[in-house]
């Protein structure tokens, strides 16, 4: 062998030697805290196995899954073997917390913990060690191997407790067993014998040699120990108190933020987006939306935000939240109108015109929309002779836009000359038609449009001949009719007038909600589910959509007290109404109201305080509906409370409201 390996052998006989002493001398071999699992602590790797009846249950904190149940009759935890759980030789300690069960019909009380044995047939290294304690009315005993089973002759001064927690330590310092209960020495014998290795796995809560036992009740924080722990350790590890907080075993996971486009022609997207993800690992837990809409449903333009509430059986709650960005790339429709052309009179020095015009109209998935003139000349300004380009632009609230654009001509009449087939002489003959200026009339009430006169102002007006457009006195629809005459003039030539007769809606929709309603429930729930009626909408042109803005869909699970649903309808030409109803979840003892009050809730579209006058108290409860009594001499009411609500849209648009109370 040369230098080298000679070096390296040597290196590796020292480092085998510092490892065994290690684990000789390192004391702790093995850490069980018995949070859900047999995972080991110690850093020694000695992480066991769940089988049989083995469960979670509560520990002596509380905390849910903080220690390990054991079924008492093929339940336990099985570690494979290691060095470090073969050092205990000369000395071994083990310190746990208990809660023993009693076996049924019987007086037996077998405190199973520990057993490195895996053979039926007692040897001196089958087990290498074990700590079991057996207690019935007549006799106790302890046990650390075979050689070893010995009398605790005291046993009834310190017998165990059934259902509760004890802190039990064993200790064998190579000449003396010592058993602690609660930190105090409640017996010792002498022995002084070495602990001999076997290749077994370690069991907890099962005893092999002999006979099969299992141990019935709950473990937690197992220790063992390679050396004998002393009276300060055992005092330390009695009173330590790091267990006391616990994480309820549970995770909720909401999917990652959503975006999407909204649907073609909406002011919405549909989305489907999974359900939460929960991860249980100790105790059970549900979970529920308790903000924002459920999957499937139709979310508005910008963020809208989701919350789920997971609740374990012990009352711990924890949420995720999840965000969904709907965004509107659709661009708004805008229609000009078609090119006019103004005339200036022949013998005028003017070069120009005055001409007014309105906005075009501009309708989009999503509303408002703001329209611009963003090339050409204001209106009302002066055009002059030439074609002149207006050019407008809508632009909707996402940044989205559109252009259209029209010309406006502005001309000088033409002065004919043509002979008076009487007089022979020469005539001044003006191609010109007076036509009336544009035309903006606001609907009639009712109708998608109005019913338009005007005048033309001319010599001949037999002569006149519509061309394009309607006539006066008939209806013209919403939007903009361009209107062109023509008159065949005695030259043989035509002249042309033309004006835009332009209806604007502004009639708002109509929407009718649900009336209020009221849902009892028993003391101790949270929430009712329920249907109301669908919301209705109606309107002289067209509903384009109609929006949830407050509240929750039908069909949802309404939380104890009051939510407010709120809806908005848009017409196609962006003129909207809104309308709104509460559902009010009321435990049943709640019926009995304290004394009148005035409270001031907020009015969920205007953000105003109104005023609620709440009932006197009431003796009892009547659940069913006042009547209405008629008899021959008089039309009599049950006693109510009359409550009117009123929402202001704070437009001057000849709003009324009219209220008759008969006597």
């Amino acid at each position: 062998m040369n230098n080298y390996y000679r070096k390296m052998f040597l290196l590796t006989c020292i480092s085998i030697l510092l490892v065994q002493s290690c684990i000789a001398q390192g004391g702790l071999i093995a850490y069980y805290p018995c949070n859900g699992d047999a995972n080991d602590d110690s850093g020694n790797n000695n992480t066991g196995v769940l089988k049989g009846g083995v469960t979670t249950t509560a520990d002596r904190f509380g905390n849910p899954c903080g220690a390990l149940m054991f079924n008492g009759s093929d339940g336990y935890v099985e570690v494979p073997n290691s060095k470090s759980l073969q050092s205990p030789q000369s000395s071994f300690s083990l310190a746990c917390w208990v809660k023993l069960e009693g076996y049924q019909n019987t007086s037996f009380k077998w405190l199973t913990l520990i057993c490195k044995g895996d053979n039926t047939t007692e040897k001196p290294n089958n087990p290498q060690y074990r700590c079991q304690t057996f207690q019935n009315n007549s006799q106790s005993t302890v046990s650390i191997n075979t050689d070893f089973t010995e009398y605790d002759l005291d046993f009834s001064s310190h017998p165990f407790k059934i259902g509760q927690w004890a802190f039990y330590t064993l200790v064998y310092n190579g000449s003396v067993v010592i058993e602690y209960i609660d930190g105090v020495k409640v017996w010792e014998f002498p022995y002084a014998s070495s602990l001999e290795p076997n290749n077994s796995s370690l069991f907890i809560g099962k005893d092999i040699p002999g006979a099969l036992e299992f141990f019935y009740g709950s473990l937690d924080d197992i220790r063992i120990y390679n050396t004998a722990i002393n009276n300060l350790k055992i005092s330390q590890l009695y009173s330590d108190k790091s267990g006391a907080t616990f994480t309820d075993g549970f995770t909720i996971t909401c999917p990652s933020d959503i975006k999407i486009v909204n649907n073609k022609g909406e002011c919405y997207a549909t989305v489907k987006y999974e359900n939460p993800k929960l991860l249980i690992t100790c105790n059970t837990a549900t979970f529920k939306l308790i903000n924002g809409k459920k999957s499937g449903s139709d979310f508005s333009i910008g963020d809208n935000y989701i919350t789920y509430e997971a609740t374990s059986s012990t009352g711990i709650s924890k949420t995720c939240n999840l965000k969904i960005t709907v965004e509107d790339n659709e661009a708004p429709i805008i229609n000009c109108k078609n090119d006019t052309t103004l005339f200036i009179d022949a013998y005028s020095i003017k070069n120009s015109l005055p001409y007014s015009y309105n906005l075009p109209v501009a309708t989009d998935n999503c509303f408002p929309v703001n329209v611009q003139l963003t090339r050409g000349i204001k209106s009302g300004a002066e055009f002059p002779i030439g074609n002149t380009l207006l050019e407008f632009t809508a632009t909707d609230n996402s940044g989205n836009s559109k252009t259209c654009s029209y010309t406006v001509t502005v001309k000088k009449n033409v002065i004919k000359a043509d002979i008076d087939s009487t007089t022979k002489n020469k005539a001044i003959i003006i191609d010109k038609i007076d036509c009336p200026s544009d035309i903006t009339k606001i609907n009639d009430y009712g109708k998608c449009g109005s019913i338009v006169t005007y005048s033309l102002t001319d010599s001949e007006p037999a002569k006149l001949k519509l061309i394009e457009g309607k006539r006066s006195g008939v209806f013209f629809e919403v939007g903009e009719t361009p209107t062109k005459y023509q008159k065949l003039l005695n030259t043989g030539n035509t002249a042309e007038c033309f004006f835009n007769v332009t209806v604007i809606d502004r009639e708002k929709p109509v929407i009718r909600c649900p009336n209020d309603t009221i849902l009892y429930i028993n003391k101790g729930e949270f929430e009712s589910r329920l249907n109301f009626k669908n919301i209705t909408a109606t309107d002289n042109c067209s509903i384009k959509d109609v929006l949830q803005i407050a509240g929750m869909e039908s069909g949802s699970k309404f939380p104890l007290g009051i939510t407010t649903n709120a809806y908005k309808v848009i017409d196609i030409y962006g003129n909207t109404a809104q309308c709104g109803f509460k559902i009010s979840v009321l435990e049943k003892q709640d019926l009995q109201e304290s004394k009148a009050s005035i409270v001031k809730p907020i009015n969920p579209i205007t953000g105003e305080k109104i005023i609620v006058h709440k009932t006197e108290r009431l003796e009892k409860v009547d659940y069913i509906a006042d009547l209405v009594k008629f008899n021959a001499e008089e039309l009599k009411f049950d006693d109510c409370n009359l409550t009117l609500e009123m929402y202001d849209d704070r437009e001057e648009d000849g709003d009324t409201i009219s209220v008759f109370l008969m006597v």
